[in-house]
């Protein structure tokens, strides 16, 4: 979840990451430094199809305590890239 202060509101979340198993970034998604590339290849390999939805791509239902998204799960950018 990567999320901002907004004075007036609080905490707002301006994206989810979204993904079919539940795996560890270890951090690496943040940063543009990948670490030993052995490590990345790694990474990539484990979260190719992980996914990033951004505030616009999906809905909270507080009453069923589920988020929503907006487009298939296909259709979102890879949280990934390739090198």
């Amino acid at each position: 979840m990567r999320t901002r202060w907004t004075p007036g509101t609080g905490l707002l979340i301006t994206g989810i990451i979204v993904a079919t198993r539940h795996w560890r970034l270890f951090g690496y998604e943040r940063r543009r430094q990948h670490g030993p590339a052995l490590l990345w290849w790694l990474i990539r390999r484990i979260h190719r199809h992980t996914r990033y939805a951004t505030a616009g791509e999906f809905d909270r239902d507080d009453d069923a305590g589920a988020i929503r998204l907006r487009k298939r799960y296909a259709d979102l950018p890879r949280l990934v890239a390739d090198r």
